[in-house]
Order: structure tokens, then C-alpha cells, then sequence
């Protein structure tokens, strides 16, 4: 198998949709010899901040000397984007051999009667990292959960730490209509006897993961009680003082936008903090150096700065309403704001915090069948901004915001399918 057929094969899989649950996961991986067992892991879930948390916590382990396994999702413009060792992303070689193998593998377990169906994308795609990771032999894998995390293809792992960043309205349609439903969905990762660390905002969400922990006699970090920060410099890219009860880490830098960002950076550093007990030499040097070096393309990613071009995929309310603060702190003369969203999320929600802040949008017609129409979008946006505009195409929006003569920012937002067109054109 070649790389464009792996990955015609892999999106094909596409067609099966979301379908939530270990059983097919189970099956596969164990006849590949259960190779997430071969190595330590840390699983991250969370409504908004997870794939920052991951991405933090590898560039500390990295800089701390280990050999690290990533697993992200969503991929920006390429699929090797979700497997990445050491910052380096899986080769299309080997996404082509491993998809090849797993095919054969699927086929005979469908043949037997061993599944009942076809695992889904993300399923075999789960499965072809950690196979990629075992065969590398990484010293520990940081995971993202896809979606929810009691029925998410990554929760077959035992983990060193469970995390869950935040709890939010977000994937109603899979994970329930309330805080306390999604939050059950999420505390799903959390282990017998487990270490967890969370920084949950609602009070709500954290009830519910208290009660999880008592229930599986699980240790329960909060990131608010046990962590604090002190802001130095409110740049683009804060930096900040922050202590543990164990140790201070004083100036640190982020190598990620947005204040927002320091919450994810205290969760990541009380989760090396407990990583250091368990073995892994996580020097103090390693976590400022990790902070310092790490990106994760799409979280408020500045692109271009003449005129500015920010990049962001929120696409829920909570996560917009960190946008929206970035852009009043750092680009208060205004902006041009391309918009496009799924047409499953709380758009007139999301519309009612960003739409007001820009001079004029445009609602370009996105790739994705999932996209909302971009007259739908008119009309709902009419009700908190009235300059907006349509286009056929987000190529035919970037054409039309670089071709005025005023040297505005530009803001793209609203779904990550967007931002991956915006980064492959």
C-alpha cells in the first residue's frame, strides 16, 4: 500500500462517523499484541485546552531528554500532524506500512467474526499510534482524547496521570445537554487508585469528578488550590512567575498566545511534578525550557504580522470568549474577521461573543460537508453585526481581505477545518 492509498483508505473510514465505545478498539489492539501496554502513558480530556496541555507536557519531556510519543487530533493540513516523536511528525512511509497492516488485520478480524463491524477513523488511527509508538519504542506516550472519554479509543490506557483540562457544552449530541452529563463523560478517564489533575472552572464539573475519585479511590490534584501564577509581562506571549508547593519557577516564558494559556501551562507543570515521583528526572531547567519551546499550530497562531493574520479554532463559546479577550488586548483598532463554523455547534452563541468585535466578516463556504451554509450564517449574524459578507470559497475570503487597502488585522475562527484551509493555501 502507498501513502495516497492509505490515506483514501483511512478516510474512508470516515463514513462509519463517530461511534463511541471499546469494544472494536479492544479487539484490534490486542491482536496487534496490545502495544499501549509497552510503554507509560498521560491521557488528556478536556472541552477546551487538552491538545495545548499535550503539547506542553511533550516539550518538557523532550527537553527533559525522553524519547515522547504525541497523539493530537484534529490535523491542521496533513494526518501525520496527530503522531509525532520528539516534534518530529510520523513520515508517509510509515503511515503507508502501518495502514497497510492494519487493513489486513481488520479484514481478518471482520472474516472471523471478531469484530462486528469496521472500527472507525479514529479508531484505526489510534491504533496505528501506538503501534508506531511501540515499534519506536518511546519512553512515554502523551495522549489526547478525541472526544468525551469514557468511550474514547484512547481510554484503553492505564495512565500515570489522568487530566482533564476543562468541562464545557460541546459534542452534545455525543456526550449529553449538561455540564454534569459531559463531565461524567469525562471523568471517565480517571483509574482505580489513579492520580488525576484537573482544572475545571465550573463547580459543577469539579463535583462531578470528585466524585468519580471517591468512587475509584483516586487522588484528586486541582490545579486552582495547588498551583499559583503571578503575570510579569501581558505580551502577546505572557511571562509569568509560577509555584507549586513543591518548587517556583520564576519567568517563565510560553511559547504559546494568550493568557488563557497559563491555566494549561499550571496543569501541565503539577502533572510533571507528579511524573518526578514516579521515577522520570524532570528537571526544573526542562519545564521553563518546555514552556519556553513548545507549538501547537491553530491555537492562536499568528502567521504574518504586516497586517497581522491570527489564526484560532475556537468553536465553542468558552474558547471564543478567549479569542474575543486576546483581540480587545492586542488588536483594539479593529479587525476583519473570516467566519465559518460546524453546523452542530452553538453558533448564535459563538456569533454573539466574536461578530461584534470586527469591523466587517466574511462567511466563506468551507470544503467540509459539515459546514454551516454560508447564508445561514448571514442571516443568524445580522443580529450582532452588519457588515458581513459571503464567499464561495475560503481562497475567494483570504483574496478578499488581502486586497483592501487598509492594513487591518485579520482574524480566522470558528472551526479548525477553516484554519487547515487557510494553512494549506
Amino acid at each position: 500500500m502507498d501513502y495516497p492509498q492509505a490515506i483514501d483508505y483511512l478516510y474512508g473510514l470516515r463514513q462509519f462517523g463517530i461511534r463511541l465505545g471499546l469494544e472494536a478498539i479492544t479487539t484490534l489492539l490486542s491482536s496487534l499484541g496490545n502495544p499501549h501496554q509497552g510503554y507509560p502513558s498521560i491521557l488528556i480530556a478536556g472541552t477546551n485546552g487538552k491538545g495545548s496541555t499535550a503539547a506542553m507536557l511533550s516539550s518538557i519531556l523532550c527537553e527533559a531528554g525522553y524519547r515522547v510519543g504525541l497523539y493530537t487530533s484534529p490535523h491542521l493540513v496533513n494526518l501525520e500532524e496527530r503522531i509525532v516523536i520528539d516534534r518530529k511528525q510520523i513520515s508517509p512511509a510509515e503511515v503507508a506500512e502501518l495502514t497497510g497492516h492494519l487493513k489486513e488485520v481488520t479484514s481478518d478480524l471482520m472474516a472471523k467474526g471478531k469484530l462486528s463491524h469496521c472500527p472507525t477513523f479514529f479508531e484505526v488511527l489510534t491504533a496505528l499510534a501506538f503501534t508506531y509508538f511501540s515499534q519506536q519504542k518511546v519512553d512515554i506516550a502523551v495522549l489526547e482524547v478525541g472526544l468525551g472519554g469514557r468511550y474514547d479509543a484512547t481510554n484503553v490506557v492505564k495512565p500515570l496521570v489522568s487530566v482533564i483540562t476543562s468541562v464545557s457544552k460541546d459534542h452534545k449530541e455525543h456526550l449529553g445537554s449538561t455540564v454534569e452529563q459531559i463531565a461524567w463523560e469525562k471523568a471517565g478517564i480517571i483509574k482505580r487508585k489513579g492520580r488525576v489533575v484537573a482544572a475545571c472552572r465550573s463547580p459543577i464539573a469539579m463535583g462531578v469528578l470528585e466524585r468519580e475519585c471517591q468512587h475509584q479511590s483516586a487522588q484528586l490534584w486541582q490545579t486552582r488550590k495547588e498551583v499559583s501564577f503571578r503575570i510579569r509581562e501581558r505580551g502577546i506571549f505572557p511571562i509569568f512567575d509560577l509555584e507549586t508547593e513543591k518548587d517556583f519557577y520564576g519567568s517563565v516564558r510560553l511559547g504559546l498566545a494568550g493568557e488563557h494559556q497559563i491555566l494549561n501551562a499550571s496543569t501541565v507543570v503539577l502533572v510533571a511534578e507528579h511524573i518526578r515521583e514516579m521515577d522520570f528526572t524532570v528537571p526544573h531547567r526542562s519545564v521553563k525550557e518546555g514552556l519556553a519551546r513548545v507549538r501547537f499550530p491553530g491555537r492562536l497562531e499568528i502567521i504574518s504580522q504586516s497586517p497581522p493574520l491570527i489564526l484560532d479554532g475556537a468553536h465553542n463559546p468558552e474558547a471564543m470568549g478567549w479569542l474575543r479577550r486576546f483581540l480587545r488586548q492586542f488588536f483594539p483598532e479593529g479587525l476583519a474577521l473570516i467566519f465559518a463554523i460546524m453546523r452542530n455547534k452553538e453558533i448564535e452563541k459563538v456569533m454573539r461573543i466574536i461578530l461584534p468585535l470586527a469591523r466587517r466578516v466574511i462567511l466563506p463556504r468551507l470544503k467540509v460537508d459539515r459546514g454551516a451554509e454560508p447564508v445561514d450564517l448571514l442571516r443568524l449574524g445580522r443580529r450582532y453585526q452588519y457588515h458581513l459578507t459571503t464567499a464561495d470559497s475560503v481562497a475567494e475570503a483570504m483574496e478578499m481581505v488581502s486586497s483592501r487597502t487598509e492594513r487591518e488585522a485579520v482574524c480566522a475562527t470558528g472551526s479548525f477545518y477553516l484554519v487547515g484551509e487557510i494553512k494549506e493555501l
